[in-house]
């Protein structure tokens, strides 16, 4: 049951980040917001509460919450969903499609 429970987490966030290498945020210009919308739709499913902002048109950040039940320390992550341009040519896959391959899920 516990294997089984594992390798279906396994194979929803494997699919999550392949889903989410396939939007390309190249900078520039960046297109983020797509990835923002992607990544918004997947978390409020889960129960997250988020709140998404625009620097400038495309340029989206996310910011989501959920709020523990413990009195202990607060985690936070911070990251970036704009990535830099890849030559298709200097990669043995397409870097924006998100392929596994050797236990690995490939792209940019």
């Amino acid at each position: 049951m516990c294997a089984q429970l594992l390798k279906e987490i396994e194979e929803e966030v494997t699919n999550l980040l392949s889903n989410l290498i396939r939007i390309n945020t190249t900078n520039p210009p960046g297109n983020e917001t797509e990835a923002v919308k992607f990544l918004t739709k997947n978390l409020e499913k889960e129960g997250f509460a988020c709140e998404v902002f625009e620097s400038a048109p495309g340029r989206g950040s996310l910011i989501t919450r959920l709020k523990g039940t413990g009195e202990g320390p607060s985690l936070l992550l911070l990251s970036h969903l704009d990535v830099v341009a890849a030559n298709p040519k200097e990669w043995s896959v397409d870097p924006f499609a998100g392929v596994v391959k050797d236990g690995f899920v490939w792209g940019r």
